[in-house]
């Protein structure tokens, strides 16, 4: 497999084009490939990385449209499932203004959902040096849950780097101590946590960037913490107590804001694997991040590395 592995559930997005017209009124729509471990992998093939998938698609007209998205951005798809008795997951989102969108989602027993590792044949790690995971990934499922502790005891076994967004997602969870148990367990195993605010002040009970990282820091493995904030941009904390704050780049127009948090996942793991100094990769994360909420899609504003050299000569 390739320098980057991920595993987790690829969506098809069907995106209102009516601006501000709620869900339940919106007739017309268009398509685009989704799913925030897509997003990361999208991004760092933009980049210029070699990136593997894992994961399992429907037998139906989405998990095509998401085959041929993923063939056209050269990411290895060999370790992909096709499950004829699984639909393919989608969602529908509104296009706004101001704020976040309304999603719906239509993702329970999905193809991914119910995928093994022994489905995808043995996983050959010696040339991975990344492996992303995310709380959606855990959540969607047990059986997905089960992936991510044998993919996290592969990846310990070949010295590869674990990354992890808890990307949480409340309603694929039975109680909120539930999620809090079991994202934090993963956190515990991952040697960087990239937690947003919000996310961390609800997983830890920190309510600074600095007392979150410190939660994750004085876990049993977590090297490093990167703690998202949006507008405002990152903070960032090693083992060694190092910090560097990182301000956001300003946009003059937010399009769509879905996808932002997976576009700064992806540039601060490209800095990462090029072995590029912690705050040039951060950098390079919030570039992605103002990237990408100024484009519809979830991912269609993630630029090149051309262009993102570029950006950063210029700003």
């Amino acid at each position: 497999m390739r320098e980057f592995v991920t595993i987790g559930e690829p969506l098809v997005a069907y995106s209102a084009q009516e601006v501000n017209v709620p869900l339940d009124q919106v007739t017309d729509f268009s398509r685009y490939p989704a799913g925030a471990e897509l997003n990361v992998t999208f991004g760092l093939t933009r980049l210029g990385r070699q990136c593997t998938y894992l994961t399992a698609l429907g037998s139906d007209n989405n998990g095509e449209f998401l085959q041929h998205a993923l063939s056209a951005e050269q990411i290895d798809t060999e370790q992909i499932k096709v499950d004829p008795e699984a639909p393919t997951g989608i969602y529908f989102k509104e296009r706004v203004t101001a704020g976040d969108p309304q999603i719906e989602y239509a993702r329970k027993n999905t193809a991914a959902s119910r995928l093994q590792l022994a489905d995808l044949g043995e996983l050959d790690f010696s040339k991975v040096k990344l492996l992303h995971l995310t709380g959606i990934a855990a959540a969607i499922s047990p059986t997905m849950f089960k992936n991510i502790e044998e993919l996290i005891l592969i990846a310990r076994q070949n010295d590869t780097l674990i990354s992890f967004d808890p990307n949480i997602r409340p309603a694929l969870w039975s109680s909120a101590e539930q999620m809090k148990r079991v994202l934090n367990r993963i956190a515990g195993q991952c040697d960087i946590v990239l937690p947003g605010l919000g996310e961390g002040r609800q997983l830890t009970g920190g309510k600074t960037a600095s007392e979150i990282a410190d939660f994750y820091l004085n876990l049993a493995t977590p090297k490093l913490v990167v703690v998202k904030n949006g507008s405002t941009g990152a903070y960032a904390k090693d083992e060694q107590g190092t910090v560097i704050e990182s301000a956001a780049f300003q946009v003059d127009q937010v399009v769509d804001t879905v996808g932002a948090g997976d576009g700064f996942a992806a540039g601060l793991l490209s800095g990462i694997l090029a072995q590029l100094p912690l705050a040039e990769s951060l950098r390079r994360a919030n570039a992605m991040g103002a990237f990408a909420v100024q484009s519809e899609g979830d991912n269609s504003g993630y630029p090149d590395l051309a262009r993102l050299t570029t950006f950063l000569a210029n700003n």
